[in-house]
């Protein structure tokens, strides 16, 4: 079992740029600050004993780990489509200032009002088929290696939903009240049937178990 994992956000795409929502893929490239993000990601985790990179279908999130991988020889990258962002369905493309209320009503359903089966937009997922696919992903992650440090490189929407979701100390609208940046890390420590945050970007989360809604312990 892994000690731990890290889950960073890819760096910046030319859609990021202009807060147009980008969820399918193969999506867009990184851009040169996204490339210059990476590098850093990079140079930040040299000294991290990191035996595995799993990443997403989409390749901005594959060109990042590749970077992280660079510096480690014989790592292997692992691409898990149970990993990928959240389709938001017919808002594809859109300007998220355009779709901002509709986001923002959708993200309080499923953290505060505990309705995971609230889609963002019509032909977008909810947030229990999310759950469904993503936390099984970082179980067998978790699973798969004998010790060390894990690296999944992943996407704002699903990492948001998923650590607080996996992670007993966060309330579920710990992700979406604290917005992870481009190529910003979150660490979660791997204990035996739970997960706990040890560092969100840099913060200390809370210290305990919160009580939570079983709705989306389900989903495990």
């Amino acid at each position: 079992m892994l000690d731990k994992i890290l889950f960073a956000r890819h760096g910046e795409t030319a859609d990021n740029a202009i807060n147009r929502l980008s969820t399918s893929p193969p999506g867009p490239p990184l851009n040169d600050n996204g490339v210059a993000q990476g590098h850093e990601l990079a140079e930040m985790l040299v000294s991290i004993d990191i035996v595995a990179v799993h990443t997403t279908p989409l390749v901005r999130a594959q060109q990042t780990a590749q970077m992280v991988a660079a510096e480690r020889p014989g790592v292997p990258i692992v691409v898990d489509a149970d990993l990928r962002e959240f389709s938001v369905g017919e808002i594809e493309g859109r300007d998220y200032n355009e779709v901002f209320d509709q986001i923002d009503r959708t993200w309080h359903a499923w953290t505060v009002e505990g309705r995971l089966d609230a889609a963002t937009a019509p032909g977008g997922e909810t947030a229990l088929q999310v759950l469904q696919r993503s936390i099984p992903a970082v179980q067998r992650m978790a699973q798969a290696y004998d010790g060390g440090t894990g690296l999944v490189v992943a996407h704002s929407g699903i990492l948001q939903l998923l650590i607080p979701a996996i992670c007993e100390n966060l309330p579920y609208g710990y992700g979406y009240e604290n917005w992870l940046r481009n190529c910003q890390i979150v660490a979660v420590a791997v204990h035996p049937n739970r997960y706990t945050c040890v560092d969100w970007a840099g913060v200390q989360p809370p210290d305990g178990p919160v009580a939570k809604d079983p709705l989306a312990v389900t989903a495990q």
